[in-house]
């Protein structure tokens, strides 16, 4: 019983990770100025994020996802740069492999937080000191799991319901 309780805590703790780390991504820039290799650059700098050889047309981005190679596609439409630069609104298109939807939700977020800190930091770059007083930095802290890795959430909640699964198991 002891043995049993021991291996499924084993199992239940260190087997089961909820974390979203290493996603391989590919772009598709169909723009290729400095702003969008930037752009890419600052995704790639992610700890989350492994950056994959660009795509070159949609029915390499289709084979590839559906072969498992990458998990996030991205297309960086043309005149980004120009926008950019000018102020004006960018959309990016983003396609993520929804098989698992909570862990696409999570890489949803992971992008599109990447993205506004990005444009964040180039708003910052191009106004001027007096302007740049207005910009607010929102600075996001977890407080009893900083890494927000699932281990640490997972194996204090495997405890209780071991002990609700082993008397059931052993009267069995």
């Amino acid at each position: 019983a002891l043995m049993g309780t021991v291996i499924l805590m084993l199992i239940m703790g260190y087997g089961i990770s909820m974390d979203v780390e290493n996603l391989r991504f590919a772009v598709l820039d169909r723009d290729q100025t400095v702003s969008s290799q930037a752009w890419t650059l600052n995704l790639s700098g992610s700890r989350y994020f492994i950056e994959q050889p660009p795509l070159t047309s949609y029915d390499e981005l289709d084979r590839r996802m559906r072969a498992g190679d990458i998990t996030v596609a991205i297309e960086i439409p043309p005149n980004f740069g120009r926008d950019i630069a000018r102020g004006t609104p960018v959309e990016l298109g983003v396609w993520i492999d929804g098989a698992m939807p909570s862990r696409a939700e999570t890489v949803k977020g992971y992008v599109q937080a990447m993205h506004q800190s990005w444009l964040q930091d180039v708003a910052s770059r191009q106004s001027t000191p007096s302007s740049q007083s207005g910009l607010m930095n929102i600075e996001t802290r977890y407080r009893y799991n900083p890494d927000v890795k699932s281990l640490p959430a997972i194996v204090p909640a495997v405890i209780p319901l071991l002990l609700m699964m082993i008397p059931s198991m052993l009267s069995a």
